[in-house]
């Protein structure tokens, strides 16, 4: 043996003399080999007989160091450093992680309950996630997304998922779940946007909700707002009390707005229900495509397929059954009930300033053909049917005066 053996209760195995660390009972020392450690299969491994606690070897199979713990073989390491210390930060160079699972499927794999603490009590998941909450406000806002709730300090109840979503948030108890949802939010209050863009461009607006993508996307300051539907209320700006149900429905409402109570108070429900209505107000559009070419009329109410669909500034009408009313565009203070009532009443009779207003139609296709027609009521089938220009009339039962275009 080379070197020098020192025959004492400790053993030192060097070329310089030296003696023994203390703590050591064997200590080796060179910086030209190293320690071999016993090499075998893992059967062979397997094989040696009531192996001590800690006991090493090195499995040529699969060319990693194992050692004995408690009843069974342990590996020590794969041979290669995972790991990578850097000042405060320790990161992993290898592709995958288990914890509470040797065989991890992705780059983390965890089996078993993850608990993201903190003393704020809340949670940020992404790129610049929550980046300027200050820590020690108890918050409980959950954030997910890149730059998701990037800008919150101590706005507190809010939760956000998806990137940039509330990102300039300042405020409480807003619900943002799509990209870019409430992106514009700092002073905003209770409101939940889901879908692409939802709300995104809401700046002070409280308690609003848009479900969809692009719903309510350019309400800044309006209040109390229900968009549920693609581009549900999209141009909406600053009017509040709005209840939109269906793909583009109430689209242009609030557009070109000068006064207070335009565009106001409405409600739609149906695929582009009051879909072009700008400043409109106080009317209700129950159905497909209901009062879609709608722009400044009012007061008025339909219900069903595509009633009043062509009315743009009529107003105090009301029209329930499919195409009731349906070219009615100028008229006021009408009610068709049934389908196709009134359908061509328009109130176009330059001559007349009455012309298709005051009717009052019940029964399938009653008063169809009525165009300028006032001041009638009609009752039955086809009443009134071929009616034009009369006025002042009243019919009562099915086909009756169904011949009369122009009866005064």
């Amino acid at each position: 043996m080379a070197g020098n053996t020192l025959l004492e209760a400790q053993v030192a195995i060097n070329t310089d003399g030296s003696s023994a660390n203390p703590s050591a009972m064997l200590d080796i020392k060179s910086d030209t080999a190293g320690i071999l450690i016993p090499r075998m299969t893992s059967a062979q491994r397997d094989a040696i007989n009531n192996p001590a606690q800690g006991l090493m070897v090195f499995v040529i199979d699969d060319s990693t160091f194992y050692f004995y713990k408690k009843t069974g073989w342990l590996e020590l390491s794969t041979g290669e450093n995972g790991w990578i210390v850097s000042g405060d930060t320790v990161y992993s160079i290898t592709s995958r992680i288990g914890i509470g699972t040797s065989s991890p499927g992705a780059r983390l794999d965890v089996a078993g309950h993850i608990w993201i603490t903190n003393t704020g009590h809340s949670v940020f998941i992404g790129k610049d996630a929550g980046k300027n909450d200050v820590w020690g406000y108890t918050n409980y806002n959950t954030i997910i997304g890149e730059e998701a709730g990037y800008s919150n300090i101590q706005g507190m109840g809010n939760v956000a998922v998806g990137f940039y979503s509330l990102r300039s948030n300042m405020s409480d108890m807003n619900t943002a779940l799509g990209g870019l949802t409430l992106h514009d939010n700092n002073y905003g209050v209770g409101n939940t946007a889901t879908g692409y863009q939802a709300l995104t461009k809401n700046t002070q607006g409280i308690y609003n909700t848009a479900n969809g993508f692009n719903a309510l996307i350019a309400n800044t300051t309006g209040n109390c707002n229900v968009a549920i539907g693609a581009l549900a209320l999209a141009k909406n700006t600053e009017r509040s009390f709005l209840v939109a149900v269906g793909d583009s429905a109430l689209y242009h409402n609030g557009e070109y707005t000068t006064l207070n109570y335009q565009a106001a108070y409405n409600t739609a429900l149906g695929h582009k229900a009051l879909f072009a209505n700008n400043k409109g107000y106080r009317n209700t559009a129950v159905g497909y495509k209901t009062l879609s070419s709608n722009t400044v009329g009012f007061d008025n109410t339909a219900l069903g397929y595509a009633p009043l669909s062509l009315i743009t500034t009529g107003f105090s009408n009301i029209a329930i059954g499919p195409q009731s009313l349906y070219n009615g565009y100028l008229v006021h203070d009408n009610i068709a009930i049934g389908d196709s009532v009134l359908f061509y009443n328009n109130g176009n009779n330059v001559w007349q300033a009455m012309s298709g207003k005051y009717n009052t139609a019940i029964g399938s296709k009653a008063a169809l053909n009525n165009l300028g027609g006032f001041l009638n009521t009609v009752v039955g089938y086809k009443a009134f049917y071929k009616n034009i220009y009369g006025n002042n009339n009243t019919s009562l039962g099915a086909y009756s005066l169904s011949g009369n275009t122009y009866i005064v």
